[in-house]
């Protein structure tokens, strides 16, 4: 999970997909096990009455100051619903890629500076004083190892709001991107559902880290995706998960390698075993809810945390969640804490409700989900950058009739999950695990630094 791992798209049809609530690709999905107890999925607001009030403001963020263990709504019951259009929410998270490496060539949100010739003018610095500009991948597939996106290597890349370290932190491959004809699926999902080009990723860090922040608000000191990180203590306030089973809230963690959301936390993972399903059963369950569940569902696609790949725009300041520092070492990690936010990985909220032809630039997390499930569901607060999050609803249109209550068309995979890697020459997408088909880097993307007044330099 520490290294950046290849992007297989989905080889379900393409409405089926939306329809049946699908598997965009593997990840963590919050969702029913079972149909027992109350609704199966996580979703939020505080309306001013339970189950009969929509939203549709674009600033979400309640004006009261919130803290851990406070209500969204300390007028309602914890455990109320309050937005009754939404009965699922379906969480899609990803391994390994930034905003850029994935939609810098979308040509929607705040991606690559394009030159004349329509390709990228952004860079990094490089060796012997030159510069590195971004390239388009030889193939879909990866280098084994590289880049990195570890502590270290994600806060040289940060380099103080710069982000002229990525070459250096994480080497050339960083500057790598794929576009529209590598990845039309994922193009055609963000050109036709709100594409979020602020969301960040919680923390400079790997995935263990990241995916602490989606369930329980706070890394909780850990900075690695390692044995030592996996068995540190819980965090004290508990996770999503506890406050979802305490007012019978159904949910689910599908998995297809590892169980990546209650995994994180060994403890929770034992306490919640009968809530653990393969990929496999969250598409036999989709497909029982064929129809009317589709026009009651809120999906979420994210990524945990960029890969080591560039972004160009400096992660903000964040709220602390809670007491707990980061357990780094000065030297040898960087010094840091987790007061600001990760690089931007790509997001897209897809829903009958999602608001057409909208791009938020609205700042989120993957705390912003908890916010989300915590004001659907009125359910106390975890730490205190969950309780300063945004919930996601300035992409959600509730008042107006629905853009997408028929699931609309989206364009074919390129190359389908059930494609494996092919090294001979007549593959269409050949490469092996450590040679992704072509030279990395291409010796066209290497320039001299007298070129830097014409590029895009990092952040500048």
């Amino acid at each position: 999970m520490d290294n950046a791992e290849p992007d297989r798209q989905s080889d379900l049809s393409r409405r089926s997909v939306l329809k049946g609530l699908g598997a965009l690709a593997a990840g963590t999905a919050l969702a029913a096990c079972s149909s027992s107890s109350k609704s199966a999925s996580p979703s939020t607001t505080s309306p001013p009455t339970p189950a009969t009030t929509g939203r549709t403001t674009t600033s979400t963020t309640s004006p009261r100051v919130l803290n851990p263990g406070d209500l969204p709504n300390p007028a309602l019951p914890a455990g109320t619903e309050t937005l009754p259009q939404i009965e699922h929410i379906v969480v899609v998270m990803m391994e390994n890629h930034s905003y850029d490496d994935h939609f810098g060539m979308l040509k929607r949100g705040d991606g690559f500076k394009l030159g004349a010739d329509g390709l990228p003018l952004d860079a990094n610095l490089y060796t012997d004083g030159k510069l590195l500009k971004a390239f388009h991948m030889p193939s879909t597939c990866q280098l084994d190892g590289s880049p990195s996106q570890n502590w270290d290597s994600s806060h040289t890349a940060y380099n103080g709001g710069r982000n002229d370290g990525f070459v250096k932190g994480s080497g050339p491959v960083s500057m790598g991107y794929w576009d529209r004809t590598d990845i039309p699926f994922y193009y055609g999902l963000a050109e036709t559902f709100p594409l979020c080009d602020r969301y960040f990723c919680s923390v400079l860090a790997q995935t263990y880290p990241n995916r602490r922040f989606l369930v329980a608000g706070t890394a909780a000191g850990i900075i690695s995706t390692t044995t030592d990180a996996l068995l540190a203590p819980a965090p004290p306030n508990g996770t999503i998960f506890e406050r979802l089973n305490a007012h019978g809230i159904t949910w689910c963690n599908y998995y297809n390698d590892l169980p990546a959301a209650v995994g994180v936390i060994p403890t929770v993972a034992v306490k919640n075993q009968h809530r653990v399903a393969p990929t496999s059963k969250f598409i036999t369950d989709a497909a029982a809810m064929h129809g009317p569940a589709w026009s009651k569902t809120l999906l979420i696609w994210t990524y945990d945390e960029h890969g080591g790949y560039y972004d160009h725009v400096p992660p903000p300041a964040a709220v602390k969640p809670d007491n707990i520092p980061p357990d780094i070492h000065v030297p040898p990690n960087r010094p840091g804490a987790y007061d600001r936010y990760g690089f931007r990985v790509p997001a897209v909220i897809v829903s009958p409700y999602a608001r057409r032809d909208y791009v938020s630039h609205v700042v989120h997390d993957h705390t912003s989900i908890l916010k989300l499930i915590e004001t659907k569901w009125n359910l106390p607060v975890l730490t205190h950058r969950d309780a300063h999050a945004d919930d996601l609803l300035d992409s959600i249109d509730f008042e107006s009739k629905p853009a997408f209550m028929d699931p609309p068309t989206l364009p074919a995979p390129a190359l389908p999950a059930s494609v494996e890697v092919d090294t001979t020459a007549a593959a269409t997408d050949h490469c092996t695990p450590k040679n992704p088909g072509g030279t990395i880097p291409p010796p066209a993307a290497i320039v001299p630094a007298s070129q830097a007044s014409k590029l895009r330099v990092g952040a500048t």
